[in-house]
């Protein structure tokens, strides 16, 4: 997968879902705690 910046979702006060989806479609997830 070539670098691509992630999208970013709070999940509760503190906690953030990092995500990328590449070309193909397929959804990667980067981090899914803490801030980034």
């Amino acid at each position: 997968m070539k670098y691509r910046k992630g999208f970013s979702r709070r999940i509760d006060e503190t906690n953030r879902l990092v995500y990328a989806i590449d070309e193909n479609g397929v959804l990667w997830i980067i981090s899914c705690r803490e801030h980034y």
